[in-house]
């Protein structure tokens, strides 16, 4: 076998080669610790999202609760700006909860329900229809009334006024059946406004609606000349 000598630049390159896997554990190392710091640093800003929306939801239900005391009539104008935020509310805090499933994913977790976010949006609706209604028959009423008379279509406004009496026992209905609770607390046998507030308002509606279709029949005749 030959030998062939090497020259000092030759062994010092095989000796830099040969150290290599020593010289590569410390970045092993950082690298396992950036990455240990990284996960930490999202388990913190996970945790912390879902802490807030816990703290919103809880909120959010408290608010949308509060709706069930509310009949005051001149008010609800702001009792629908109130329903509305709500609403916005719920939405915003539907995406970061689509946010926090999709972060637990991609970390292969099982993602986390949210189930209040249904009953807090289930709890608003019926009272966000009764404002909504209310302030459309408001209206409609007023333009029926101060209007040009002759220039309404008679029986559109019977359709219509037909439409807001069958709409507004309908929201009646699903308010007893949303707040029959109330009854319960109350031990007593009927459901009244004071238990109830959003009575109030359904109430003075359906009143203001029966007494207005009173006179469609009149208008339909006095509206068509032939």
């Amino acid at each position: 076998m030959k030998l062939i000598p090497l020259e000092s630049d030759d062994i010092k390159l095989n000796i830099e080669m040969l150290m290599w896997p020593q010289k590569f554990n410390p970045i092993f190392k950082d690298c396992s610790k950036i990455l240990e710091e990284s996960k930490l640093r999202f388990e913190d800003k996970l945790a912390a999202a879902i802490k807030k929306v816990k703290v919103d939801l809880q909120n959010l239900s408290e608010h949308a609760a509060d709706l069930e005391t509310l009949g005051d009539i001149n008010m609800v104008q702001e009792y629908r700006k109130e329903a509305r935020n709500l609403v916005k509310r719920v939405k915003t805090t539907e995406a970061a909860i689509a946010w926090i499933n999709e972060e637990e994913s991609l970390a292969k977790q099982a993602p986390t329900s949210y189930p209040e976010v249904t009953t807090i949006l289930d709890v608003i609706e019926p009272f966000s229809q009764l404002y909504q209604l209310y302030v459309e028959w408001d209206e409609a009423e007023k333009e029926w009334m101060d209007g040009a008379f002759y220039e309404f279509d008679s029986a559109a406004i019977d359709a219509k006024v037909s439409e807001f009496k069958i709409e507004a026992f309908k929201i009646k209905k699903c308010l007893q059946k949303l707040l029959k609770e109330k009854l319960k607390e109350s031990k007593k046998n009927v459901v009244t406004e004071e238990i109830l507030p959003p009575l109030k308002i359904i109430d003075n509606v359906i009143k203001r609606i029966t007494k207005f279709a009173r006179f469609v029949p009149a208008m339909i005749v006095l509206c068509n000349p032939g």
